[in-house]
């Protein structure tokens, strides 16, 4: 394939982008996010969160945080610290995801648990993490 053609190739991927995005199923925009995080792509995994409603909480019951202070918390805690997330089972029951992963710094650790909400765009509204599977 020619320079040419492969750059032709990838515009039209990217442009196609946004649709496929909101058509995939709910637990590929999970595995998205557990790629993002492992290759430390801060702008990826955003693109993936409603950033004006969306956030995260330290429990299933807390209070969200969202806006600037969730995407510091992502670039800074997550991202910057070398935090990684390997997927060990996704169950989705529409748009709520019951994820639990393997976790830690640098590399997998402990088990955690993680409750996700999508919006109807497909994009993450909630991000709820547990030490234990709280949410069954």
């Amino acid at each position: 394939m020619t320079r040419c053609a492969l750059l032709a190739f990838t515009g039209s991927l990217l442009a196609t982008a946004p649709a496929y995005a909101e058509s995939r199923p709910a637990e590929n925009v999970i595995r998205d996010l557990s790629s993002a995080l492992l290759s430390r792509d801060a702008a990826r995994a955003l693109k993936l969160f409603d950033l004006v409603n969306g956030g995260y909480a330290y429990s299933f019951e807390g209070t969200l945080m969202t806006g600037q202070k969730f995407e510091t918390w992502l670039r800074q805690d997550i991202l910057g610290t070398g935090r990684v997330f390997i997927i060990d089972e996704i169950s989705a029951r529409g748009t709520e995801l019951h994820v639990e992963a393997t976790y830690g710094i640098g590399r997998p650790q402990s088990k955690r648990f993680y409750l996700f909400r999508l919006s109807e765009n497909g994009r993450i509204v909630e991000w709820r993490i547990s030490h234990s599977p709280g949410m069954r």
